[in-house]
């Protein structure tokens, strides 16, 4: 068996939902079998450029809920997606199809945001085995997108199923890029962003180096946050870890250039004068 056949069983665990609360901002897409995909909109202006957000397929979609108002706060609104196996009790999810899911769900995200005002521009983020998916669709699409943000990328390491699943015996235990980002990655010209852990047990930080030496495009930037594990990384990084994903976006979209930083001074000197 190969890491890349073990990773096949990543996927069938089904964890804490989104919270009932603030329910009008749930969206559904629903695929041509009849299941609904549950996604949700985090609000910051319909002008704010967006995020469409893999999540990690091992993190409580209650609690990404918390971290996505901090990017509302930060002047971006995110689209924060879930599986077909959050969605489907009975249905366990392989490799495969996730990246099938992953182009279906962003395809559908894009006419959703279009349809609802979000004029902006898009960029796309993953994290963990969600940055799998998020690299995946950005290299199939990149004029879709303004740029991509990847946290605690999965190359395919053994160290990491390790963690989820006994591997068996006859395994490949290879620190080879199973999952194929890094030759992805490479035909991605796009701005990209990469983070990861210092402490990162699971997926050591030479996995992220890797990344960003692959990396295609001409403006790119790899943070390795100091002290931080895998999980949660935005946790642990603090208010500096969203200030310096709004700085990112600012910048691809020119919101952060020398003649806005004058237009906005202007418009606030008049404020204060009127």
């Amino acid at each position: 068996m190969t890491a890349r056949e073990t990773f096949d069983t990543l996927f069938s665990a089904r964890r804490d939902f989104f919270s009932s609360e603030a329910s009008e901002n749930l969206i559904y897409f629903t695929d041509d079998t009849g299941l609904r995909y549950a996604a949700k909109i985090f609000h910051a202006d319909e002008k704010a450029p967006s995020i469409v957000f893999f999540p990690s397929c091992h993190f409580s979609l209650r609690d990404l809920e918390t971290m996505a108002e901090e990017y509302t706060r930060a002047g971006i609104n995110l689209l924060l997606l879930s599986y077909r196996a959050d969605n489907s009790a009975e249905e366990a999810l392989t490799l495969q199809q996730f990246l099938e899911d992953a182009e279906w769900l962003i395809l559908q995200s894009l006419s959703w945001l279009e349809a609802s005002g979000y004029t902006e521009g898009v960029f796309v983020m993953g994290q963990s085995l969600g940055a799998v998916a998020a690299i995946h669709v950005v290299e199939a699409n990149p004029q879709s997108f303004k740029g991509l943000f990847v946290e605690s990328v999965v190359l395919g390491t053994a160290d990491f199923l390790d963690n989820f699943k006994k591997l068996p015996e006859d395994c490949e235990r290879s620190e080879d890029d199973a999952l194929g980002c890094c030759q992805k990655i490479a035909g991605i010209t796009l701005p990209t962003f990469i983070f990861h852990g210092a402490r990162d047990r699971l997926l050591p930080v030479t996995d992220a180096e890797k990344l960003q030496a692959s990396s295609g495009a001409r403006s790119k930037q790899f943070f390795v946050v100091p002290g931080c594990e895998h999980k949660e990384l935005y946790k642990n990084a603090g208010p500096l870890y969203f200030q310096t994903i709004k700085k990112s976006v600012d910048t691809v979209c020119g919101l952060n250039t020398w003649r806005q930083q004058r237009k906005k001074f202007q418009r606030n000197k008049k404020k204060i004068e009127g």
